[in-house]
């Protein structure tokens, strides 16, 4: 073992690409033109291949992209799927039995099919690198149904046979990424695919419908075409590209003086049933006269490439190429074909049939003569614009379980335990097997060719260092071994937990390092979730198994009426832990001598806030569970009606409590004073005559806004008695502990 690097700590989140949403010019329109008479020069008709006719394929996972191997057209393209680093990948079997076989290479593969479904799980074997001998691939799986058998790739368009057919992982350095190519045997490819002149002009450059020039249509409407536009899925990971490639054809050049064309990077929506380009900008990448290369030179046309990037300036003026991500559903949207200085003809390929589902046809963009914008289809072969992407896939991996050779199971090997002085570190739970280390995996070299880390660590501002090592195959296999050095513990604090997040290029390991100094436990810190309703939960370990008990208090009057949790394992829904509440017998005794508050430390209700509460609930006594009084918190009254709740039948059997309803004033003062709901209180000493447990589990109050981030807070609506929110952006009242933000300023509350 060998030190490797030591990585930059990142005390903050890594700057990302930003989305900053902006104001698109070019309208959604449909335009009023016959697209039945489009002009589709050379057009062929192409059947089913043999694979989708016969029922005998399999897809790949929508978002996965195909490897080429550079950017020009003159060289041999191999189709290769482009598997990222660590991804598992999941092949879906299309022939309607899972009485099917799998091999690789003529192998059986038939240990990684799933049984019920016969799909197959494929595993990467590991970070591939690009060597002298070219890339590093793997044989693709071949499903088998009786005499009948697929390999992606298989066959080119014409259902000749493919033997290029691999997968291949994408390395280190930028590769060319494209979504097309896979159907047909690239060596023969020139020319093929690519949109002829609406005007019949035997491709001399001009006239295209998907670039530069003018369309007529069959009632004599005349458009002229400004750009194209193609909806892609979101790539099965982030993809992180530094350069894009668009394939034109031109007999001058495709730009030239001060002409340029733009691709936008847009978000999706769905328009007239499919899918389109929205309103939103990620980003905008360019090309210049400077970027056209010659790819190819034919006997009457020219074969280019147009290379798009996004350029930024250093501090010493140095212009470089910024990455762009691409983690979402987006749409590319090139314009800029109808300027003076464009002589662009668009190129395009035709996906594998059974993958047709994937991406849906690019169609061009035209402006008709009274200036509306619009687009149409053809009526045909599906096309598809040819976009190379040049990047990578990234990956970073911290393991939270890992396996010897004997089988044996390390479960949750990714926590380090520091001494009060943060010196002396130790694997938690395997200090024999992992000594003070936990391992990590990464796709690229840990640094750049420029010596700047590939790789940050996010972390808490009291770790002082990460380390990262190396073993003698580190740089291909991409694992690493970490460690760290802490600051001692506070006077007067006795542990604390943290958490540290391995970052790459768009990508953000799954699990973190969890960092134990002192006597601290291994429990995650509680965080706002926001759900698919746009409902946040607010209640703390609503499942009641960890040792956080701010949101769950109960008071027995047999205690004294003392407030604090009280867990009982085994007593809840399926054997787990439930929070317990005993009545007492005593004709004296108030309802509230026993009681069970819900409460949320970190919110306080508003008026017209909409929420809902669940819970399930059971009793060893037949009896009823009245409806809750609002309180601030505990203890502290407001008023006895919450609204949308209503008093319950409950006996020893659990059962699900549930309502909704919207906050009220009586839910919000007292007295005239405003106060705030933020908890819900049951009066359980309603039966004065025998001793009742109740028992609470499963517990869930949200409210209808997204509280995940922190929220202007707009000081003229603050009187006298002003709001202060925590850093989630959530309203806190007076007894909140901790960092809070109030009229825009931020402070410790104590």
């Amino acid at each position: 073992m060998k030190k490797q690097i030591l990585l930059t700590l990142a005390l903050g989140m890594l700057a990302s690409v930003g989305f900053a949403q902006v104001k698109s010019e070019m309208a959604k329109k449909e335009a009023s033109v016959q697209t039945s008479q489009v002009v589709r020069g050379h057009k062929t008709a192409v059947g089913p291949r043999r694979s989708v006719a016969d029922g005998t394929y399999y897809t790949r996972p929508e978002g996965m992209m195909f490897l080429t191997m550079d950017k020009t057209l003159s060289s041999y393209r191999v189709s290769v799927l482009a598997i990222p680093p660590f991804y598992e990948t999941l092949f879906k079997n299309q022939c309607g039995t899972n009485k099917v076989t799998w091999t690789i290479n003529g192998n059986d593969f038939s240990d990684y099919m799933v049984p019920e479904t016969g799909d197959c799980w494929y595993y990467d074997f590991g970070k591939s690198t690009v060597d002298e001998d070219g890339l590093n691939m793997y044989y693709l799986p071949t499903i088998v149904n009786g005499t009948k058998s697929f390999t992606i790739c298989e066959t080119d368009k014409e259902g000749q046979p493919n033997t290029d057919g691999q997968v291949g992982v994408v390395p280190d350095e930028s590769v060319d990424i494209a979504y097309g190519y896979s159907d047909f045997n690239t060596n023969i490819w020139y020319g093929r695919g690519a949109v002829t002149p609406a005007s019949n002009k035997n491709n001399q450059g001009v006239n295209y419908v998907y670039g530069t020039g003018t369309i007529t249509f069959g009632d004599g409407t005349t458009c002229t075409s400004v750009g194209v536009a193609q909806v892609f899925p979101a790539p099965v990971t982030p993809l992180t590209a530094n350069e894009l490639c668009m394939h034109a054809l031109s007999n001058t050049r495709p730009l030239s003086g001060d002409a340029k064309l733009y691709m936008e990077v847009r978000n999706v929506e769905e328009y007239n049933g499919g899918l389109t380009f929205g309103d939103e900008v990620y980003e905008t990448l360019v090309a210049t006269a400077e970027d056209c290369q010659i790819a190819y030179q034919a006997t009457s046309t020219t074969y280019w490439n147009v290379l798009f990037h996004k350029k930024v300036e250093d501090d010493f003026g140095i212009e470089s190429n910024a990455p762009v991500i691409f983690d979402k559903p987006y749409a590319l949207v090139i314009t800029g074909f109808d300027q003076a200085g464009c002589d662009t003809g668009v190129m395009s390929v035709t996906m594998a049939d059974e993958d047709l589902d994937i991406i849906p046809d690019a169609y061009p963009i035209i402006q008709d003569s009274d200036g509306s914008y619009g687009s149409f289809s053809y009526q045909g072969d599906p096309t598809h614009v040819d976009i190379s992407f040049f990047g990578f896939f990234d990956a970073a991996v911290v393991p939270d379980a890992l396996y010897s050779n004997d089988g044996t199971a390390y479960e949750e090997c990714n926590i380090l335990r520091v001494s009060a002085d943060g010196e002396e570190v130790k694997n938690d739970l395997y200090p024999d097997v992992f000594d003070s280390f936990v391992y990590i995996e990464v796709a690229r070299d840990l640094q750049d060719e420029d010596e700047n880390d590939n790789y940050e660590f996010d972390a808490p501002e009291w770790v002082k260092d990460v380390t990262v090592y190396g073993f003698d195959d580190s740089s291909e296999s991409g694992m690493y071994i970490a460690t760290i050095v802490c600051e001692p513990l506070p006077e007067g604090t006795t542990g604390r937990r943290g958490e540290i997040w391995l970052k790459g290029s768009g990508v953000t390991s799954e699990n973190p390092i969890i960092v134990l100094q002192g006597d601290a436990v291994n429990e995650k810190p509680w965080a706002p979730v926001v759900d698919e309703e746009g409902y946040t939960e607010l209640v703390h370990n609503g499942d009641c198994e960890g040792s956080d008990g701010v949101s769950l208090i109960s008071r027995n009057a047999a205690d004294g009426g003392a407030q604090g949790f009280n867990p009982v394992a085994g007593a809840g829904v399926n054997g787990s832990t439930a929070v317990r509440v005993t009545s007492a017998v005593g004709e004296t005794l108030d309802d509230w001598a026993s009681q069970f508050f819900i409460y949320t430390p970190d919110y306080v209700f508003e008026l017209g806030d909409e929420y809902k509460v669940s819970f399930m609930v059971r009793s060893d006594v037949a009896t009823n569970l009245p409806g809750p009084q609002a309180h601030t918190t505990p203890g502290n009254y407001i008023g006895w009606y919450v609204d949308g709740s209503s008093e319950t039948a409950i006996d020893n059997e659990w059962k699900e409590v549930s309502f909704s309803g919207t906050v009220n004033s009586n839910m919000e003062q007292y007295g005239g004073v405003m106060n705030g709901m933020s908890t819900l209180a049951y009066n359980l000493n309603v039966d004065k005559t025998q001793v009742i447990n109740f028992y609470f589990d499963n517990l869930s109050w949200k409210v209808k806004k997204d509280l995940t981030g922190i929220k202007e807070v707009n000081n003229q609506n603050v009187v006298n008695n002003s709001q202060r929110y925590n850093l989630n952006g959530m309203r806190v009242n007076s007894n909140y502990k901790g960092i809070v933000i109030e009229n825009g300023r931020k402070f410790i509350q104590k």
